[in-house]
């Protein structure tokens, strides 16, 4: 936050952290979060431009440490570090599993290098839920999804561009899943 608003908002920012995880946890595929961030930063002082990207920015540096985890955990997986036998199954499920994570990923990434092809994507989208009939204005709607992916792409190369931040973020990410994912096995050692 303090590197696209140049404002250290240490209570907003942490308030914003909890309610994220909390809607996270709470709706289904665990993904409802984003809203309530961006409700909550704009209502307390955050740009609405900053308040939106802010939410884009994190998760896209949430999965890459999540998909760095999970490749990690693959390798050792395969040459059985970890477990003394995994079913195939589970490592057929996984890859899947990660690939959809990292095609996610990817695609943030597109829309913010490439904001030309990210807008043709979402022309594309917006046509062919216009021609099914789930939105009712394509043009309308394609117009203020490519405003706010160009407007978060500018963001997202903002935060590049601060070494720190990004480092940062992507570190407490990192640590974050890594310590969500050893639960289980403290928990197993523990009993």
């Amino acid at each position: 936050c303090k590197a696209l608003t140049g404002k250290f908002h240490f209570q907003t920012c942490f308030e914003t952290g909890i309610i994220g995880t909390y809607y996270n946890n709470v709706t289904p595929l665990a993904v409802g979060g984003q809203p309530f961030e961006i409700y909550h930063l704009s209502k307390h002082g955050v740009h609405g431009g900053v308040a939106s990207s802010l939410p884009i920015a994190t998760y896209f540096l949430n999965q890459l440490a999540f998909v760095i985890i999970c490749i990690t955990g693959l390798a050792l997986a395969h040459y059985n570090a970890l477990f003394s036998y995994l079913p195939p199954t589970f490592m057929v499920l996984a890859i899947i599993g990660i690939s959809f994570v990292f095609i996610i990923s990817l695609m943030v990434l597109l829309f913010a290098l490439m904001p030309r092809v990210g807008a043709t994507l979402v022309n594309f989208a917006m046509w062919l839920g216009g021609k099914l009939r789930i939105i009712k204005n394509p043009k309308q709607t394609a117009y203020k999804t490519i405003k706010n992916v160009v407007h978060n792409a500018k963001c997202l190369k903002k935060i590049s561009k601060r070494p720190l931040a990004f480092i940062t973020t992507f570190i407490v990410s990192f640590f974050e899943h890594f310590s969500g994912v050893t639960i289980a096995f403290f928990v197993l050692k523990f009993f």
